[in-house]
């Protein structure tokens, strides 16, 4: 065992740092998104695609992927800061870039990931202004009549996201213990909606019913009885409400 090891340990320490290769940017990133799209969540894989081709590709696709380093990256942030987009957006860009680089230090194609060379912009936090309580009120009695009353009292009132509400089934209630069942989310992107898994194993979660969102769902499934629309199993609560 101890001769084994020596030899695994030698052959590491004689191997290549990397591989000698020619590859450009966007063959790589074929390559990349070739094995990574069964592995990422839909939505993140479309997100990766789409700043590939819009942002990375046009920059340095035909850069060697060996010849990319700070300053290519720290530039193209710089012009698409100066061309307007959002240091939120060229985070994102960053984060997508760094997470193929990985993948590329991993496959020996290059030594080591620039983008942690790089200052990407600075997102400053967001500014979230809850509804005050006669706002809310206000809203919730202008959608009294509509027919997804129930769906404006439940964002109001369960903190749920909006693809958490989107992906409710019927079976996920259980009204008379006043509660549901967060067990999926409805992705909609590219033309197509598809049901995930919540991110988190904390995102599968039960949550309880305020009075208000009773009687609303009991309003909502009683007028789709009355419309002769299912009300059970794995029909959706809201159907055709998010988009």
């Amino acid at each position: 065992i101890a001769q084994k090891l020596a030899r695994t340990i030698s052959e590491k320490e004689h191997a290549p740092a990397f591989l000698q290769t020619n590859i450009t940017v966007a063959e790589f990133f074929t390559k990349y998104e070739d094995a990574v799209k069964d592995a990422m969540k839909r939505r993140s894989f479309e997100t990766c695609c789409e700043v590939a081709r819009v942002h990375l590709l046009p920059a340095f696709g035909g850069l060697r992927l060996k010849e990319l380093n700070r300053e290519h990256v720290q530039r193209l942030y710089s012009r698409k800061r100066d061309a307007g987009l959002s240091a939120a957006r060229v985070r994102r860009v960053h984060g997508v870039l760094s997470s193929a680089l990985n993948h590329a230090v991993r496959w020996r194609l290059v030594e080591h990931n620039v983008c942690k060379e790089v200052s990407p912009p600075r997102v400053p936090p967001p500014e979230i202004r809850p509804l005050s309580l006669e706002e809310a009120k206000r809203f919730l009695a202008a959608a009294e009549s509509d027919r997804y009353h129930a769906l404006c009292v439940l964002g109001l009132t369960s903190g749920m996201r909006l693809g958490e509400l989107g992906g409710l089934f019927f079976s996920d209630l259980d009204l008379s213990r006043r509660v549901l069942h967060v067990q999926r989310v409805l992705i909609t992107g590219y033309g197509k909606q598809t049901f995930e898994a919540p991110k988190t194993s904390g995102s599968r979660r039960n949550v309880g019913l305020t009075n208000l969102a009773v009687e609303a769902l009991e309003r909502h499934r009683e007028r789709h009885e009355a419309e002769g629309l299912p009300v059970e199993g794995d029909k959706l609560v809201f159907a055709n409400t998010v988009g």
